[in-house]
């Protein structure tokens, strides 16, 4: 009897050795099985402050993309071993009010588009003009076993101060991924050269032409194109000239559409819109594919459309005095919208 309880008593001794000698593992040693990544944005380039970002990692896989919102200029996300591609753009994809994303899930295909903001009186579909966005894309990312093992030594180190925080990161290198959006959304000026300046009361354009989206892995630009509509806001005469002049407006567009370096630029028309000072209506459409170039400035491309002075937009003659003149206190206040 005396040997079977020394039995006993040894089984109970052994079984709790073996339950609990797995929990002596210390808990900044628990196991690790991510690489704990630090995304720093960099808005210099696109010159913007945004309210937050996003970053979407797409595996190589195919599976689902690990998206990342943030309202810092950093961000932390944990990715298991793998080679990845990414996406990094300013707020997130539904902040827009002019843009929308599809087809988000893999790498090759999300694509950033103008919305549609409704039809005109001849049934044309009109775009909007699209928000501010900047993007940033990497086509192959790996993370690797060495950098698990970094995250595990790293994760001993507390920090309790930002520059702490701050020192930490920079002694991983490896475990930082640094974007820097530009902007892919581009301001636009057109300039007409007007003869009959004078008798024009208001003037707007629709523009047509320009691309519906990019792709934002490759920056390329949509084949299709929108309708878009602007108003003329600045009227300069030629000096000596009380008559003839230009008009500036401005929008805002994706850029051309994607064509092959070879191929010349076409298919874009400006449709002239305008109230001439007698509240009559004036309308005329010009082939401004010739008229388009794409100038570099410190924020990324400015798309510039002049017309050319030796074939101005003409007004027909009318009777009164221009409603853009200085002496706007001898007007009769008369509202007269254009009509898109």
């Amino acid at each position: 009897m005396r040997r079977c309880i020394d039995i006993l008593v040894l089984a109970v001794v052994g079984a709790v050795s073996v339950l609990t000698g797995c929990t002596r593992r210390p808990l900044d040693m628990e196991y690790i099985d991510s690489a704990e990544l630090t995304v720093i944005f960099d808005w210099s380039k696109a010159d913007l402050d945004p309210d937050g970002a996003t970053i979407a990692f797409y595996p190589a896989d195919g599976s689902s993309p690990i998206i990342k919102l943030t309202h810092r200029d950093t961000a932390t996300v944990s990715l298991p071993v793998g080679f990845y591609s990414i996406i990094a753009i300013n707020e997130t994809f539904e902040d827009f009010d002019n843009i929308a994303f599809r087809n988000t899930n893999h790498f090759e295909t999300i694509e950033a588009y103008v919305k549609e903001e409704g039809a005109n009186k001849a049934g044309d579909i009109i775009f909007s003009n699209p928000d501010i966005l900047a993007s940033a894309s990497v086509g192959e990312f790996q993370v690797t076993t060495d950098m698990i093992e970094e995250t595990r030594s790293k994760t001993k180190t507390k920090t309790k101060t930002k520059a702490e925080e701050d020192a930490l990161i920079e002694a991983y290198p490896t475990l930082v991924v640094k974007v820097q959006p530009q902007r892919v959304v581009y301001p636009a000026i057109v300039t007409a050269h007007i003869q009959g300046l004078s008798r024009l009361s208001s003037a707007g354009a629709y523009v047509v032409g320009f691309s519906e989206g990019i792709f934002l892995s490759t920056n390329r630009t949509s084949i299709y194109s929108t309708t878009q509509k602007f108003s003329f806001t600045q009227r300069t005469f030629y000096p000596g000239s009380s008559t003839d002049g230009t008009l500036v407006g401005n929008f805002t567009c994706f850029g051309l559409r994607d064509r092959a370096d070879s191929e010349d630029i076409q298919g874009y028309t400006l449709d002239f819109r305008s109230i001439l000072i007698d509240g009559s209506p004036f309308e005329t459409t010009r082939d401004i594919s010739h008229n388009i170039s794409q100038v570099q400035i410190s924020i990324g491309l400015q798309i510039q459309i002049a017309l050319s002075q030796d074939a101005p937009i003409v007004i027909p003659e009318v009777e009164g005095n221009g409603g853009w003149e200085v002496k706007i206190d001898e007007w009769e206040e008369i509202e007269v919208p254009i009509e898109f």
